[in-house]
């Protein structure tokens, strides 16, 4: 993914430097994962900075799975499941910004030609 990912921010160094970024992304990726664990003998012992994550992030899984709403209701900031009440009270149930689903969105392909006949006229700025 680290390697897809620098390609496609254009980066302007040699293939080499990229594959070596992409390979030690994947070892600090792997030996985080591994970080605390003191007996690789027993399941379930892992960092609970992880583990904290994993919970949560299966917590909004399961709230989503649930509600689709709830993903539009927590884009309103960065706010946490146990907030989403307190938000309805402030009046606060929708992000000024519209989240787009682009890896979803059947029209991604002329969403992305847009940004192709841009840059192809000389109208991109950078």
């Amino acid at each position: 993914m680290k390697l897809l990912t620098d390609r496609l921010d254009g980066k302007d160094v040699p293939e080499s430097v990229l594959q070596e970024d992409a390979r030690r992304y994947a070892e600090n990726r792997c030996l985080r994962t591994w970080r605390g664990v003191s007996h690789l003998a027993v399941p379930g012992i892992c960092s609970n900075k992880d583990a904290c994550y994993l919970q949560g992030f299966l917590a909004v899984c399961h709230a989503v799975g649930e509600d689709a709403i709830v993903f539009d209701r927590l884009m309103v900031g960065m706010i946490g499941l146990h907030h989403l009440q307190e938000m309805v009270e402030l009046g606060i149930v929708k992000s000024g910004i519209e989240h787009r689903r682009l890896a979803t969105d059947p029209d991604l392909d002329a969403y992305i030609s847009r940004f192709v006949d841009i840059a192809e006229s000389g109208e991109a700025k950078h």
